[in-house]
C-alpha cells in the first residue's frame, strides 16, 4: 500500500513531525529532536548495532548544508541552501525590525558540537568529544557570544535558553552553569525555560542529574528514542532500555520544572507489540512532553544499508504511530504540534518560537539565527567557526546570510505556524507584516480550503487533525 495518499490522489510523503518533502524546496521544519538532513556518503554497510562506538567517518556536515534532497532542523538551526534576497520591508510604523523585537521574546539557541559516538541516522554537525576541543569551543562560544549581544541581538531580550548537540548531556554542572552565566552576562536574559538535551548513560546519572538542575536547567529533553533493547542495538545507541528508564525516573526525581521524551517509530524490525511496550513504559513515566516521529530520510547516511536489507512496513508504522497518538491523548499529553504532545502548560517554549515565526539567536558552530528579516547560518566546523569568531567576531562565522522580503516571509510563518494544531492567526501575521496574508495567498488557501485540507476559523487557518499525517503534501503546496 505504501504511504498515504492525499485527496486527488498524489503520493503524501509520511509525516515524520518533521516538515514537507523535497518539493518544499528546503523550508526548515522543527521539532524537539529531528533526524533528516544531509549527511556525507559512508563505507559502513553493517546493522549498525555496535557502530556507535566509535564516532564514525569524521566530521558530520549536519544542520543544512547545502545538498539536495530532504530538509529537517533541530531546535536553534535553519535551514542553509534557500539563496533569496529580498529588500528590507517598511510599513506603517516603522519597519518590521522594531516592531517584531518589540513583540515578545526572542529564544537563544547555543549548539555543543561533540559526541561519544555517531549515530548511524544522525545527520547533524558533530566531532569526537575532546577536553581540549570542549575548552576551544568554550572560549570561542564567549567570543562570538560579546560581539553578537552588540551587534545581531542589540535590542532584542530573551526568555528561553536551549543547548543542542551533538550530546550535550557530555557537560559537566560546573561547564553548564558557566553557560548560563555567559548567556546571563551578555544578553538580556529573563529565563523562563533552560532546555538541556541528554541522552541516558555514562553511569553516575542521578549525580550529573542533580548538577545540572542546580546548575539552572529548568527543562530536561532525553533523547531516548524507544524502551525496547532490539530497537536501540538497532539504532546504534550506547545503553539499554532499563538505563533509559532508570535515568528518565531520575531526571524526575532530581527535580526538573519539565520532562521531555523522544521516541521514534519506524525502525527496522519494530513489531506492534514493542512499540506498545515502548508507550506503555513511557506514560508510566509521566512525562510532561513527548516527541513522536518516523525514522525517515536517511539517504546517504550509514543506516540506508540497514533499510535496504530490513526493509520497514509503511502502513504498520503509519498504525503504531496512530495508537501511540491515541494513547499520549489519553493519557492527558495533548497534541499541540504535528509530532509533540504536551500536558497543558508544558509546552516546549522555546521551540514554539520557530513554529510562530519568533526571532532566535544561534552560537556554535553550525547554529542558525532568525532576526527581523534576515536568517544565517555558521558554518558547520569547529575550527573554522573557532578561527572565524577570533578573526572577526560573530558576524565573520556566518556561511550565509538570507535577506527576506515580506511575502517570503509570510509564507515560511504560514508553513511554520500551520505544523500547531491550533494553526495561524492570518490576521495577527498580517499585521506583523505589513500585508493582507489571505490576499497575497488567496489562490493557494483557496484551493485547500475547497479540498479539506485546511480549515478557516475566524482569522485563524489550520491543518485538520485527521489531515496531519498527510501534512507534508499540505505544506509542500504552500512554497
Amino acid at each position: 500500500m505504501g504511504f498515504p495518499r492525499d485527496d486527488q490522489g498524489r503520493g503524501a510523503k509520511l509525516l515524520d513531525g518533521l516538515g514537507p518533502p523535497a518539493t518544499a524546496r528546503g523550508f526548515p521544519f522543527l521539532g524537539d529532536r529531528a533526524v533528516a538532513l544531509s549527511h556525507p556518503a559512508s563505507p559502513v554497510d553493517q546493522d549498525p548495532g555496535g557502530w556507535a562506538a566509535r564516532h564514525g567517518p569524521g566530521p558530520v556536515s549536519g544542520h543544512g548544508s547545502p545538498a539536495p534532497g530532504p530538509r529537517v532542523l533541530r531546535p536553534g538551526h535553519l535551514l542553509r541552501g534557500r539563496r533569496l534576497r529580498g529588500t528590507p520591508l517598511r510599513g506603517p510604523g516603522g519597519t518590521l525590525g522594531s516592531r517584531s523585537r518589540a513583540a515578545g521574546r526572542a529564544g537563544l539557541y547555543i549548539h555543543f558540537p561533540f559526541c561519544e559516538a555517531k549515530c548511524p541516522y544522525c545527520h547533524f554537525y558533530s566531532v569526537p568529544w575532546s577536553a581540549a576541543g570542549c575548552r576551544a569551543w568554550l572560549e570561542a562560544l564567549g567570543k562570538e557570544a560579546e560581539t553578537a549581544a552588540a551587534e545581531e541581538a542589540a535590542g532584542l531580550r530573551f526568555d528561553t535558553l536551549y543547548v543542542g548537540g551533538g550530546t550535550p548531556s557530555l557537560l559537566e554542572a560546573d561547564d553548564v552553569s558557566a553557560i548560563l552565566d555567559l548567556a546571563s552576562s551578555r544578553f538580556r536574559l529573563e529565563m523562563a525555560e533552560f532546555t538541556l538535551e541528554a541522552n541516558p548513560g555514562r553511569g553516575a546519572a542521578e549525580e550529573r542529574l542533580k548538577g545540572w538542575r542546580e546548575a539552572g536547567v529548568t527543562r530536561l529533553s532525553v533523547g531516548a528514542q524507544s524502551f525496547d533493547d532490539g530497537i536501540l542495538r538497532r539504532l546504534g545507541r550506547m545503553y539499554g532500555a532499563a538505563e533509559a528508564v532508570a535515568f528518565c525516573r531520575s531526571a524526575r526525581a532530581a527535580g526538573f520544572e519539565s520532562l521531555s521524551v523522544d521516541l521514534m517509530i519506524g525502525v527496522p524490525g519494530e513489531m506492534p507489540e514493542t512499540v506498545g511496550r515502548t508507550i506503555e513504559t513511557l506514560i508510566g513515566l509521566e512525562p510532561d512532553q513527548v516527541s513522536l516521529y518516523f525514522l525517515e530520510n536517511v539517504e546517504d547516511l550509514p543506516f540506508a544499508k540497514v533499510l535496504e536489507k530490513r526493509p520497514v512496513d509503511e502502513d504498520a508504522a503509519v498504525e503504531s504511530y496512530e495508537r501511540a497518538s491515541a494513547a499520549l491523548e489519553a493519557a492527558g499529553l495533548r497534541r499541540y504540534e504535528i509530532s509533540n504532545f504536551a500536558r497543558p502548560g508544558q509546552e516546549c517554549l522555546h521551540n514554539l518560537k520557530y513554529w510562530r515565526y519568533e526571532p532566535y539567536l544561534g552560537l556554535g558552530p553550525s547554529a542558525c539565527s532568525h532576526v527581523e528579516l534576515r536568517r544565517w547560518c555558521n558554518v558547520a566546523s569547529l575550527d573554522g567557526w573557532a578561527e572565524a569568531v577570533g578573526r572577526g567576531g560573530s558576524a565573520a562565522a556566518r556561511e550565509e546570510t538570507i535577506e527576506l522580503t515580506a511575502k517570503l516571509a509570510a509564507r515560511e510563518a504560514l508553513v511554520f505556524g500551520l505544523r500547531l494544531v491550533q494553526g495561524v492567526n492570518v490576521v495577527e501575521l498580517g499585521e506583523r507584516l505589513g500585508i493582507d496574508v489571505r490576499r497575497v495567498f488567496a489562490r493557494e488557501i483557496e484551493a485547500l480550503v475547497a479540498e479539506g485540507l485546511l480549515v478557516g476559523a475566524g482569522p485563524r487557518l489550520c491543518i485538520p487533525e485527521d489531515k496531519l499525517l498527510i501534512s507534508n503534501a499540505i505544506l509542500s503546496r504552500l512554497v
